[in-house]
């Protein structure tokens, strides 16, 4: 954890930089003759995880005292600073408000933890967990035939195609989205993640803007057009301004929305749109809030956790926040999405990201639980 996830630079003001992140808090109900709560079953399971014998060895040579000294020093620093003391003496209370009724499933990839062959044999190692967060995802989607809009937010989307040895593709995430909307011609996805002028990373946010989204709404032909050098490609009226290029970034089935707008304080203006970090999908019914990133590095590699959730209020509320995110948007391809683009190229490009600091559903268990409205940071 660093300051700019709670918004202070070391001085103790304001960060206007700083993460846009989500979380929830998720408490026990008080139901008679429970003996589990949501906090004990997640540590019972982690532990039985974490010591399964099969288990990559993690190596415990870190020097845990040291990190523990640093992290109680740069804790007392910061709840020096006043507007964190606020908050903090406030927590008490806090954690006590805005409680929903909600049922929630502990979904991880901690598989990848015992995986061997992690892309060669992805589709194999995916099915030895039923937990997988990719693993359910998929089930809600092939099972909640009601869901009419599914809306993703992800700092670092990708859509992933894997391949076997031979070259033929076994997985293609952008025909699994087609079939999707193909059999539900009324269903909408929309999407939130960063752009050029809110992105931590740069060579991710490159892949978003190059390949996740070209890939969703272009044709084979525009795809490969816009992929060519920017000045026959971005800065091309006849590839940006014309009409089928139009057509298809307004596609009325797929929408994807990327933060920061031309009012940027980073490009003279007064608004501050920091820098999207939050992780989260809604369906109608179904949502989820956790760690991964929906990359390949979260579905293969990284062991991301975080809960699968059935609240009509906390969806509600989600929504509100997914609603905010996108009035702070662009569409992509938009000739506003353009013109910051081109404020950014002219700001310095990669250099003013040196100045930001950026070098039917089958449940095992079910626990009763209130969950509380989110708070977006």
């Amino acid at each position: 954890m660093t300051l700019s996830y709670y918004g202070f630079k070391e001085d103790g003001s304001k960060d206007l930089s700083a993460y846009k992140d989500m979380e929830i808090l998720i408490k026990p109900q008080n139901v008679p003759g429970m003996i589990n709560s949501v906090g004990k079953t997640a540590e019972q399971y982690f532990n039985t995880l974490f010591s399964h014998r099969t288990n990559k060895l993690l190596n415990p040579m870190l020097p845990y005292g040291w990190q523990q000294k640093k992290l109680i020093e740069s804790l007392g620093k910061i709840r020096k600073m006043d507007d964190f003391a606020k908050a903090y003496e406030a927590i008490p209370e806090y954690i006590y408000t805005d409680l929903y009724p909600a049922k929630v499933r502990l979904a991880h990839e901690l598989g990848n933890l015992v995986n061997r062959n992690v892309v060669r044999k992805y589709d194999k190692n995916i099915q030895k967990n039923p937990n997988s967060i990719m693993g359910i995802a998929d089930r809600i989607l092939q099972a909640d035939s009601d869901t009419r809009t599914i809306r993703l937010v992800s700092p670092y989307l990708f859509i992933a195609r894997y391949e076997r040895e031979d070259g033929s593709v076994y997985y293609d995430g952008k025909e699994v989205v087609n079939e999707w909307l193909s059999r539900h011609p009324d269903n909408l996805l929309e999407i939130v993640t960063n752009s050029v002028l809110t992105s931590d990373n740069f060579f991710t946010q490159s892949i978003i803007d190059m390949d996740t989204a070209p890939r969703l709404l272009l044709t084979h032909e525009f795809e490969k057009q816009w992929q060519k050098p920017i000045r026959k490609s971005e800065l091309n009226p006849e590839l940006v301004e014309s009409k089928e290029w139009r057509e298809m970034i307004s596609n009325p089935k797929i929408r994807i929305y990327q933060t920061g707008k031309i009012d940027s304080n980073l490009l003279g203006g007064d608004v501050a749109y920091g820098k999207l970090h939050a992780k989260y999908y809604l369906g109608d019914t179904y949502g989820f809030v956790g760690t991964t990133n929906l990359d390949y590095r979260s579905r293969l590699f990284n062991n991301e956790m975080g809960y699968f959730f059935k609240s009509e209020e906390l969806i509600a509320d989600l929504i509100k926040e997914f609603e905010l995110l996108k009035s702070q948007s662009y569409i992509w391809g938009s000739p506003e999405w353009l013109e910051m683009r081109d404020a950014v190229l002219e700001k310095g490009g990669f250099l003013l990201r040196k100045s930001l600091g950026f070098d039917q559903i089958s449940v095992d268990f079910e626990i009763p639980i209130l969950v509380q409205a989110p708070r977006s940071s």
